[in-house]
């Protein structure tokens, strides 16, 4: 149920999309406490993306999971982004996150929710 979207104006090869998309799901699941096998990762890369008004190298990202505490964010959003500016190269000023603990009735799957 953790989906993690990251959207960048950095241009990624196909290996090391494959390699960010691997290691985001480990991360994710380790960041959450959460089994992988509910983890859903996507990467959007070499995409427009403008920030304080220049396309200078930059990054938006967001995390929906169901149970997600606010007294977790600081944490995640520091995890995150220290991953992503590692892998990407990317400065922390230039990635914004938005995090979103969604209700269990609204998160569906195979055909039902998870309430």
């Amino acid at each position: 149920m953790p989906y993690l979207s990251i959207v960048t104006n950095c241009p990624v090869s196909e290996n090391q999309e494959k390699e960010l998309l691997r290691s985001l799901s480990t991360k994710c699941s380790e960041w959450l406490e959460k089994s992988e096998s509910f983890v859903m990762i996507r990467v959007k890369a070499g995409e427009k993306l403008a920030f304080a008004g220049t396309e200078e190298p930059a990054i938006y990202g967001e995390l929906f999971s169901i149970g997600l505490p606010s007294s977790d964010v600081p944490l995640l959003s520091a995890a995150i982004c220290d991953f992503l500016e590692n892998s990407l190269s990317v400065s922390k000023d230039r990635i914004y996150l938005n995090f979103m603990d969604v209700p269990r009735e609204f998160w569906g799957w195979k055909g039902r929710t998870f309430a």
